[in-house]
């Protein structure tokens, strides 16, 4: 005889056998499906020459937000100058320099101008000595 499974079991089972995914969409109604988990912007406060702070935003690229116009509105809106270069130890990832502590201003720029929520940015502080 055929065994029978539980509506339950039954989605157990085809979720273990499942990997990660994500979609994003934009405003134009481009959907982008990739595979993995999706990480989350990443806007990190470092220490440069001295006591120079700056800010590193990464993870861009996975959300579909262009790194230069990021760049760009930075230049505006926090008055710092910002540059946009490879991310280390990744050469297809883009990364976003703003001078000085920005991590509050580009964290609403991101939520108000590309309706990213705030469940998707993260903030570390690398300035603090342990």
């Amino acid at each position: 005889p055929p065994s029978q499974l539980s509506w339950q079991q039954l989605m157990e089972r085809v979720l273990e056998g499942m990997r990660p995914a994500y979609s994003i969409s934009d405003s134009r109604g481009n959907i982008r499906i990739s595979r993995g988990r999706l990480e989350p912007v990443r806007l990190t406060l470092a220490q440069r020459m001295g006591n120079k702070k700056v800010t590193l935003v990464d993870n861009l690229d996975m959300f579909g937000i262009p790194p230069t116009e990021l760049a760009q509105t930075m230049q505006r809106v926090a008055a710092a100058s910002s540059t946009v270069t490879y991310a280390r130890g990744n050469p297809e990832c883009h990364q976003v320099l703003v001078q000085g502590n920005a991590v509050n201003v580009i964290a609403r720029v991101l939520q108000e101008n590309y309706g990213l929520p705030l469940k998707h940015i993260e903030a570390t502080d690398k300035t603090k000595v342990p």
